[in-house]
């Protein structure tokens, strides 16, 4: 739900707050920016969809939230398995595979 329009005050006292509390933290943001979601899910499905292409791969950790997988999948992405051990995820690793792969 978006703060513009026919403004809610409490809907928009929550995202004059939420703007507020980030520019703190370095975010510049107006609360006409601030989209509310009914969740992490729901957040997660508008990024893929707003940010991602049929055929892009999103490299992900596995493990990890099956709902990211799901949401990328939803957008027409191709995720792309990367695995955690003791030392945490394996991007580094994976990268220099696949760009050794890809520069034969």
């Amino acid at each position: 739900m978006r703060c513009t329009g026919r403004k809610s005050l409490r809907l928009y006292a929550l995202c004059k707050a939420i703007s507020d509390y980030v520019g703190r933290h370095g975010v510049r943001c107006s609360p006409e920016q601030v989209i509310i979601t009914s969740g992490a899910q729901h957040g997660l499905d508008l990024v893929s969809r707003f940010l991602l292409d049929p055929g892009d791969e999103v490299w992900m950790e596995d493990p990890g939230r099956p709902g990211a997988r799901q949401a990328s999948r939803a957008a027409g992405a191709a995720p792309v398995i990367v695995s955690i051990d003791a030392e945490g995820s394996q991007f580094r690793a994976h990268y220099a595979c696949v760009y050794a792969c890809r520069n034969r």
